[in-house]
């Protein structure tokens, strides 16, 4: 596909790989869709959680989200975990994560040492359960939280940025999430690192209030009194941007919620014959399965009987449109022999052919999502993959030229054409193109910079020197911080000049793109001391929100009405109880008070 190449860099990743297993690669659908299936599931579970719409309008002004799509067993995803010790670029260990305190049948126990001490009790003093759970998690709060400002005592950027999400609970209320992102440097390596800051209870008609609030909390208790700033704030909607934009230095809009959103409405909307046959036929074998007790049993007999893996049984039929889409092509076999005897269900072979057509078109869209979501991936990635998703488009209008059926030529043929339609005229995207912080971020990545004139809209050449003035811009801002006593001011832009120059003569091995840019900046930090600083704070912001995956351990606390902040605190950050970053009791720093 014409990414292979940038593949390589994306696989570098925050948490350790798991050792590769060919006989499970093997069992992995093949052909064109052999990840679509599991990235935009990944995503539409995620989005699932997020403050639902009624009808097409969302009940939450300033989050016009996707309706619940949880329809697929949930896997383990590698998507903003949870890992304070990763590296780049060698996977390092990951932590041991502490087990959190649990409550005792014993009317009395024992507090321990480090509890009572951090409380004021003796070491064995007898405390009810109560109590006892009670100064464990402000124990382990208050360690986790020291743990936390000590690494972010070692940023190596003036500025900690911040992606903000949202779990739902109900049509309008649900929990926030502040997530803070980070760099450090450990004995020359560079290291990714994030933490929860905030969680807490939201309302729709309070949202933007509260993360205004919450987040001028976590500035003023965590990051002023380190000499830290807010960077960039990543959000899926611009309200909450706007809401925020007098906080940090910008916002960044996430493009996963309008690419979701744009393909899902090119497929609900197509007019063609042959493809609302196809749609139709979808959602009632959509509707059969929700209804028929036995309708996945019988399927998954038939997936035995047809050859298919033992892991295929684990995934459910979807509600989902195109995701049925993808469930059922990859199933062809089994389903063929289920829709014989069920004849109103029927697909035939025209019809497979169509919907193989649709899921490749719809690929490339997946593929962005996935790999915008991935915990490695930067800001500098977006621009090209919103491009590589027109020219997949486009390539695809050369293998139809093999397509016999001149129905569903037609059919996809115009299905192209309202994607790149829509591609074209989504405001969102636009924004997205037009924004001067993705366009440096892909500027400064090293491996974007020769053909950065592709990303840019417009007049090339005057875009080309706006950007260029913007990177000398900021670059100046870093030595008037840095060194505006070694330099006069009037030589400051001139040196912030010579270092983007270097940079831009500096010739890149070709065979050296699939490293993360983290490895390019970091090697040049010497060479071009503040230009560095800049593209290193657009290399460790994330391009989306990700809702963690530690979330799923918390679900019990949302739903059940027990929820607390600082026990969800904690079990969200508890892999940074690891031992390599306890802080000694003996410690005297301050400022480690939670702000959840």
């Amino acid at each position: 596909m014409g990414l292979l190449w940038f593949t390589t860099m994306r696989r570098f990743s925050d948490r350790p790989e798991e050792a590769p297993n060919p006989e499970a690669e093997n069992l992995l659908p093949t052909g064109p869709c052999e990840r679509f299936f599991q990235a935009l599931a990944a995503h539409v579970r995620e989005q699932g959680h997020i403050f639902q719409p009624e009808g097409r309008e969302s009940p939450l002004t300033e989050f016009e989200l996707p309706a619940v799509l949880n329809v697929l067993p949930k896997e383990e995803e590698a998507s903003c975990s949870l890992n304070p010790l990763s590296a780049i670029p060698v996977p390092p260990m990951h932590p041991s994560a502490l087990s959190l305190p649990g409550s005792s049948s014993e009317s009395y126990i024992s507090a321990s040492a480090s509890s009572a001490a951090f409380l004021g009790h003796q070491s064995g003093q007898a405390l009810p359960p109560a109590e006892l759970a009670a100064s464990d998690e402000l124990a382990l709060e208050h360690n986790i939280s020291r743990a936390i400002e000590q690494d972010l005592k070692k940023s190596l950027c003036p500025v900690v940025h911040f992606s903000i999400d949202v779990w739902s609970t109900g049509p309008a209320t649900g929990y926030m999430f502040i997530i803070a992102h980070w760099l450090v440097d450990n004995d020359g390596i560079l290291h990714r690192r994030q933490a929860v800051m905030v969680m807490c209870e939201a309302q729709k008609n309070n949202l933007t209030e509260i993360i205004c609030n919450r987040l001028k909390v976590v500035r003023d208790k965590w990051l002023y009194p380190l000499q830290l700033g807010v960077g960039y704030v990543v959000t899926f909607k611009k309200t909450v941007g706007n809401a925020v934009k007098d906080s940090c230095l910008g916002y960044i809009l996430s493009p996963n919620l309008c690419l979701y959103q744009l393909i899902r409405t090119v497929l609900e909307n197509n007019k063609d014959i042959l493809i609302g046959w196809l749609r139709g036929t979808l959602q009632r074998i959509i509707i059969h399965f929700e209804k028929s007790l036995d309708a996945q049993d019988r399927l998954n007999e038939l997936q035995l009987l047809s050859g298919l893996p033992q892991e295929f049984l684990e995934e459910k039929a979807p509600n989902d449109t195109f995701l049925m889409m993808v469930f059922l092509l990859a199933r062809r076999k089994a389903f063929s022999a289920y829709q014989e005897q069920h004849p109103d269900l029927y697909i035939r072979n025209q019809g497979w052919c169509l919907l193989y057509h649709l899921v490749c078109l719809l690929k490339p869209f997946a593929d962005a999502i996935m790999f915008i979501r991935e915990e490695d991936a930067d800001l500098g990635q977006v621009l090209h993959e919103v491009q590589t998703i027109e020219s997949e488009i486009k390539d695809h209008l050369e293998q139809l030229k093999q397509e016999l059926d001149v129905a569903v030529v037609d059919a996809v043929t115009q299905f192209v054409h309202e994607l790149l339609q829509a591609l074209e005229s989504s405001q969102d995207l636009g924004r997205i193109k037009e924004h001067i912080l993705h366009q440096t971020a892909t500027f400064l990545h090293p491996c974007f910079r020769d053909h950065i004139s592709k990303y840019l809209n417009g007049d090339v050449e005057s875009e080309w020197e706006q950007l260029k003035k913007w990177v000398i811009w900021q670059t100046e801002k870093e030595y008037m911080r840095n060194f505006s006593s070694d330099y006069a001011a009037s030589s400051l832009t001139e040196r912030a000049s010579l270092e983007l120059e270097s940079y831009l003569q500096d010739k890149i091995d070709p065979m050296q793109l699939d490293l993360d840019p983290l490895v390019y900046w970091n090697s040049k930090r010497h060479t071009w001391p503040c230009l560095s600083v800049v593209a290193l704070q657009y290399c460790s912001c994330p391009p989306t929100p990700v809702l963690l995956q530690e979330v799923h351990s918390i679900e019990d606390l949302m739903t059940l009405g027990s929820f607390q902040e600082r026990h969800a605190f904690n079990r969200l950050n508890q892999d940074w109880m690891a031992a390599e970053l306890m802080v000694p009791s003996t410690s005297t720093d301050t400022g480690s008070e939670s702000v959840a």
